[in-house]
């Protein structure tokens, strides 16, 4: 046994099996659950946790699959699909004619062909005793039918939420818990139900997640409204971000932001500064200790040391590599004639030449002297 056989379904949710057998993901298995038993496609494998095996209740959490579909399992399979799909629009179609607001959503049979277990969805309570009736008179089998929710819906199909992850509720949420608008508010969110709903129609799940957080830390902070006196003025609180401890305040046209600590200290009447709100970076060279410059000198010098050390070494490797390059170069070609000759044409033109090592040319040496006559030109002839 290395892994847990997960099988979804509307009525029972993810439900993890155990299995002695070896089993891969496209296996069909035989599985029991309080409602029926039937044969199913397996959704996800995963492996064993040891804490799950240490558990004592691991058997009653993870109860075993009846079998691994066999060739008889695989053809009823196939055969329970067709027939499904046949019962459920026939549930559907009765329904809209008694004028039950239900929407139909799978058809289960039982692998004894004996009962049925018919899944739909309601906004409400549904009396549903006239149409279990013409289902058995049409198909002579046991009916149940069960209504599950619009998150039970939302589980099995799947999806991908506004965070842009797959639903929490079709990975790893087993059971559902009660989400309250309380929960936004308490998390300082606007109350507008459509922005905070998820593709169920109901409130995000996740609120629930952040809940006991912002509970033990929102009594800290002011409500939004609340007014005080700063700098001879009314100020009024507008936002606070729980999770900065910032807190924006306005009076007028002003705007004012304060940490959680400056905000308590001006509620008292003092100044806004506080101790822990100067930055501590020696660098700054300000510190109220009086420690400060002491650690920026030591600072400065380890720095220069590290400089003049860097300086060294960049200049010990640039004169290994000029007396690597001048050895190389002088054995290399100081060898060829060309090179020599180059050279000494080179010495010879330098000689006899009349032009100064700055780079500027004598005129006597200039043969056409009429580049020389250079007039300024007017601003209108200047395009």
């Amino acid at each position: 046994m290395n892994n847990l056989v997960g099988i979804l379904s509307e009525f029972n949710g993810l439900k993890y099996f155990q299995s002695e057998e070896e089993i891969t993901s496209k296996d069909l298995v035989v599985v029991s659950t309080p409602f029926i038993d039937y044969v199913t496609s397996i959704y996800k494998l995963r492996p064993i946790l040891e804490k799950e095996l240490d558990n004592s209740e691991f058997s009653s959490f993870f109860p075993p699959i009846i079998r691994k579909a066999n060739k008889q399992d695989e053809i009823t399979y196939k055969d329970n699909l067709k027939k499904s799909k046949e019962i459920t629009k026939f549930t559907q179609k009765v329904s809209n004619d008694l004028k039950l607001e239900m929407k139909v959503l799978n058809t289960y049979i039982d692998i004894s062909k004996e009962k049925i277990l018919i899944t739909f969805v309601a906004e409400g309570r549904v009396d549903f005793r006239e149409l279990v009736k013409s289902i058995t008179s049409q198909y002579h089998l046991k009916v149940e039918l069960r209504q599950v929710g619009s998150r039970d819906v939302a589980k099995t199909i799947g999806g991908i939420g506004p965070c842009g992850l797959p639903l929490c509720c079709s990975t790893f949420i087993k059971e559902f818990d009660t989400i309250t608008l309380n929960m936004a508010k308490n998390q300082l969110l606007a109350p507008t139900i459509p922005k905070l709903s998820g593709q169920c129609g109901k409130l995000f799940c996740c609120l629930k997640f952040e809940d006991d957080a912002y509970t033990s830390i929102t009594p800290k902070f002011p409500k939004a409204g609340f007014e005080f006196d700063y700098k001879g003025k009314k100020y009024k609180v507008m936002s606070m971000n729980v999770l900065t401890e910032i807190i924006t305040c306005s009076h007028e046209n002003s705007i004012e932001t304060f940490t959680l600590e400056e905000f308590n200290r001006v509620k008292e009447g003092k100044e806004k500064i506080t101790v822990s709100s100067i930055k501590s970076d020696i660098n700054e060279g300000v510190d109220l200790s009086g420690k400060g410059m002491d650690e920026t000198n030591k600072r400065f010098d380890i720095v220069k040391e590290e400089e003049k050390q860097i300086e060294k070494n960049i200049s010990s490797i640039s004169s290994n590599n000029n007396n690597k390059f001048n050895k190389h170069f002088n054995k290399h070609f100081n060898k060829h004639n060309k090179f020599k000759k180059f050279n000494n044409f080179k010495h010879k033109n330098n000689s006899n030449n009349n032009s100064s090592s700055s780079g500027f040319i004598k005129v006597d040496s200039i043969a056409d002297k009429s580049v020389l006559d250079v007039r300024p030109t007017n601003k209108n002839e200047d395009k």
